[in-house]
C-alpha cells in the first residue's frame, strides 16, 4: 500500500538516524525480508519490490513475535492467535496471511 517505511527499508541509505537510532533499528528488523525480496525480485519494478517487502515484512513481524516465549506459550495453549493482514489503501483490498501456505488471500 505504499508504506514509506518499507520504501526506505529497501534503500539502506534512506534511513535517517535519530539520536536514539530508532529508525535504523526498526528497519534492521526487515533485513532478512529485504534481502529475500531483492534476491527474488531482481527483474521487478521498484513498486513491485515495495509491495513484496510489505508482505514479507508482515511475515517477519509474526516470526519476531513468536520469538518471545510467552507468545509461543499462549499460542500453544490456544489462548492467542497471531494474524497477519495487509490493507492496500489505494484499492481497499484486505489480504490475510494463511500460516499453513505462507500466502496472503484477499477477503
Amino acid at each position: 500500500s505504499g508504506c514509506g517505511g518499507i520504501k526506505a527499508a529497501l534503500d539502506q541509505h534512506a534511513a535517517i538516524e535519530t539520536e536514539a537510532k530508532f529508525i535504523s533499528r526498526w528497519m534492521s528488523m526487515l533485513s532478512d525480508a529485504r534481502l529475500s525480496v531483492l534476491a527474488s525480485h531482481q527483474m521487478s519494478t521498484q513498486a513491485e519490490r515495495v509491495s513484496a517487502l510489505e508482505f514479507e515484512g508482515i511475515k517477519s513481524s509474526i516470526s519476531n513475535l513468536r520469538s518471545f516465549p510467552f507468545v509461543r506459550e499462549l499460542e500453544k495453549k490456544g489462548r492467542l492467535d497471531l494474524c497477519g493482514a495487509h490493507f492496500d489503501i489505494s484499492t481497499g483490498n484486505l489480504s490475510v496471511l494463511n500460516h499453513t501456505t505462507g500466502k496472503f488471500y484477499s477477503l
